[in-house]
């Protein structure tokens, strides 16, 4: 499966890139992945190449760009953890809402059903924004919510601190199953 870095016109007219991950048959339904504070980094890359095999497209654009192109950090040292948190404290979410949108050129248009994988212990977002995000979502059909006890943030990032091997295959597993359902 090829992987490579493409280029991508902002809708404010500037350029950034992107890391798209195509699957075998060159074709498939697309989707936009979203990298977290480290850039696209070889979590993110492998998370496209892991979605370009189950016969999708993935792009993941580079959502830092306006600061600085190209980071790539990790989770492993409390001076990446610093850069990272620099780089989401200089992070415009507007901009980076369009940029996400220029990523997919038809975004205004993107309708249907939800999933969300919640860590329970995530120290990022504690029980009490759990309880909020949950029950302002209950009732909504097209959101399904998965919680994962006993985990930390980013619980699925293969490598990363918080890594959890049981949780991360559950929810890479109901993650294909989702897609398989609603996007095939």
């Amino acid at each position: 499966m090829p992987g490579k870095m493409i280029d991508i016109k902002a809708a404010d007219g500037g350029s950034f890139q992107g890391f798209l991950a195509t699957p075998d048959s060159g074709g498939g339904t697309g989707m936009i992945v979203l990298q977290e504070i480290f850039g696209i980094n070889y979590f993110m890359r492998e998370t496209c190449h892991r979605l370009a095999a189950q016969g999708y497209v993935a792009l993941c654009p580079d959502l830092f760009w306006r600061q600085e192109p190209a980071i790539e950090l990790s989770d492993m040292t409390e001076g990446e953890w610093g850069k990272a948190f620099g780089y989401y404290q200089g992070f415009d979410m507007d901009k980076g809402v369009a940029d996400a949108g220029a990523a997919l050129g038809e975004a205004a248009n993107i309708s249907g059903p939800h999933m969300m994988h919640i860590a329970e212990l995530d120290q990022f977002v504690p029980p009490e924004a759990q309880t909020v995000i949950k029950d302002g979502l209950v009732g909504n059909a097209k959101v399904t919510i998965h919680s994962y006890a006993n985990v930390d943030h980013a619980f699925a990032r293969t490598g990363g601190e918080h890594f959890d091997a049981a949780s991360a295959t559950q929810a890479n597993t109901r993650t294909a199953e989702f897609f398989a359902q609603h996007l095939a």
